[in-house]
């Protein structure tokens, strides 16, 4: 059995393989680069993608509201310039190095 991207199997099923210089020159004509950030409506309208909304799930677009405010204000008010979060870990990483208090013990 193979497995395809959903990209692949949308192309796939209109009977045109597409390759990646294809979707390059695709994006560059109707966005004028690739990779540019689409919103919504773009990404269900025209890429006829399916997009679970925020506001669908009950509590869901308050917490993340919260949680962007309280990154914002670390972020704002401290040296971390960066944050990787999972339910089993938290990395920072700083703007600028840090002596640690037992390095200023010595």
């Amino acid at each position: 059995m193979q497995i395809f991207s959903k990209r692949k199997l949308i192309d796939l099923l209109k009977g045109t393989p597409v390759t990646a210089g294809d979707r390059t020159a695709r994006a560059n004509k109707r966005w004028g680069s690739h990779g540019h950030g689409i919103s919504r409506v773009v990404a269900e309208q025209e890429l006829r993608l399916k997009i679970c909304h925020l506001e669908s799930i009950n509590g869901l677009e308050g917490a993340i509201r919260r949680f962007w405010a309280l990154t914002s204000y670390i972020y704002d008010k401290s040296l971390i310039s960066k944050m990787f979060l999972s339910q089993t870990y938290c990395i920072v990483k700083n703007t600028q190095k840090v002596e640690r208090q037992a390095d200023k013990v010595k």
